[in-house]
């Protein structure tokens, strides 16, 4: 036994991860998201090792030829493992901004009015200050339009117009808004365009959610890697949240609960083989505990750290090596997801009763009756299509000052890990990413030397950025 694990240990390849980071919202320029995460996440973890000053200043990553997106304008990031720390590292962007093109202001305005007859209480307080300043603002210009137009309707002579100083600026605000339009669309266009369901917005959201999918089979086919992490910015981390719901539909139905082999080949033409769970397995009885079939009850005080060191143990068992479903860790920022239920329902009732029929999975996952699993027309027995989170992590960082960020697992279940973050330089840094709104763009930070990184405001950000994505993933023994 001992000869046969030394011979394992020599031939087997060494552990090798990926790491895929979805952009926010934005015309980004490919690699620029990319560039800046890998230099502030690797620079965090030399000056938390303690790196020597000789150290600090080597090279420890470089772009390489992308072969597993399909597109010439990005590179992979390349980064060599840290001996008992970290597996030789490999970073991905997924560069999605390509696929929404010709956005104009008219997608913003439809997506505020579905908004504007929604019920904001089903929200965050800030979305209720959103709500009735659309609301006060808009009836407030028309109150004022109409009162011009009144004074001025029987007025025979041009000149007789009469228009306080004060009103002009009604009566010119359509024109602002005209030329500031180009401004909301970069930033509101693409949010108002994937998160609305509309004849104008199918194909985009379509190209988009084929594009991440593919690219993730491409790293489960490659066999290149032991384990993937999904990051999520923004609106990126509701791309990344589609991306594994669709990607599991093409899993689940390998995952045969009632096979008599370790592993069962896929019937979806991948050429994989993944490796199989039992019914009656007690990790998934132990996950099961934390489950309900109502969405109401996920709601509970379950400690999403007992519940994800269970789904750690589940993704082990259905990785199956190179071949199985490899991603570890969902890890989203500055998440809109906080406020999935007035961005991608009609109202709390339409938003629980998607969860209900599996529309949007949970974590953990909701039973089928009493398991995750249910029969064939040939009665063999399979994961359903909605519990990609029995083996998959979901971490998610949100700053108390970012407004559109915050937590997700009151929505989306228990075994979400939210993980409150702050600035830490100065006690005012503190208070300040407690209300400054701008902390959405700062959970890591670009361009920083790893000699002086520990005294960026983002240092203790990063941190658990670096910590959620289990980065370290060497350390933390998660292979078994």
């Amino acid at each position: 036994t001992h000869i046969k694990s030394y011979f394992d240990s020599m031939t087997s390849p060494k552990k090798r991860q990926a790491v895929v980071i979805i952009h926010g919202i934005g015309e980004q320029r490919p690699m620029k998201t990319l560039r800046g995460f890998v230099e502030s996440i690797l620079n965090y973890e030399k000056a938390a090792h303690g790196d020597s000053k000789a150290d600090l200043k080597k090279r420890t990553y470089w772009t390489k030829p992308d072969r597993i997106n399909d597109s010439y304008e990005l590179r992979k990031i390349s980064s060599r493992g840290r001996p008992g720390v970290r597996s030789t590292t490999h970073f991905y962007e997924y560069h999605w901004a390509a696929n929404m093109r010709d956005t104009t202001m008219g997608h913003v305005l439809k997506w505020f009015r579905s908004l504007m007859v929604r019920n904001p209480l089903i929200g965050h307080w800030r979305i209720w200050i959103l709500w009735i300043l659309l609301w006060v603002g808009s009836g407030f210009w028309f109150y004022q339009i109409l009162a011009v137009v009144a004074d001025n309707l029987h007025i025979e002579n041009l000149q007789e117009i009469g228009i306080d100083g004060w009103q002009w600026g009604f009566v010119i605000l359509p024109l602002l808004f005209m030329i500031f339009s180009k401004v909301m669309v970069y930033y509101i266009g693409d949010a108002a365009r994937y998160l609305r369901v509309d004849v104008n917005n199918i194909a985009e959201r379509e190209a988009i959610r084929k594009n991440g999918v593919s690219l993730l089979k491409a790293l489960h086919k490659s066999e290149d890697y032991d384990r993937i992490v999904l990051v999520g910015h923004s609106l990126g981390s509701v791309i990344a949240y589609d991306i594994i719901t669709y990607l599991w539909i093409e899993f689940n139905k390998a995952i045969n609960l009632e096979a008599k082999d370790e592993v069962c080949e896929s019937d979806n033409n991948w050429g994989l083989e993944f490796g199989s769970l039992k019914l009656g397995d007690p990790d998934i009885a132990e996950l099961l505990k934390h489950s309900s079939s109502e969405s109401k009850d996920q709601l509970c005080e379950d400690k999403p750290v007992n519940i994800q060191t269970v789904q750690t143990n589940v993704w082990n068992k259905v990785r199956n090596g190179r071949r199985g479903w490899l991603i570890s860790d969902l890890v989203t920022l500055g998440s809109p997801l906080s406020h999935a239920n007035l961005l991608m329902a009609d109202n709390q009732e339409d938003f629980e009763k998607r969860i209900n029929e599996r529309e949007y999975p949970v974590c953990p996952p909701l039973k089928d009756g009493t398991n995750y699993s249910y029969k064939n027309g040939d009665g063999q027995r399979f994961m359903h299509h909605a519990t990609p989170f029995a083996g998959t992590r979901w971490t998610n960082l949100y700053y108390g000052g970012d407004f559109i960020g915050g937590k997700v697992a009151p929505l989306f279940g228990p075994g979400v890990n939210d993980v409150k973050v702050h600035y830490t330089r100065y006690w005012w840094d503190k208070i300040i990413s407690e209300i400054w709104f701008m902390t959405h763009n700062g959970y890591w930070k670009e361009k920083c030397d790893p000699s002086t990184i520990k005294s960026k405001k983002e240092y203790e950000t990063i941190g658990n950025l670096y910590s959620a994505m289990r980065l370290d993933d060497i350390a933390k023994s998660i292979y078994k």
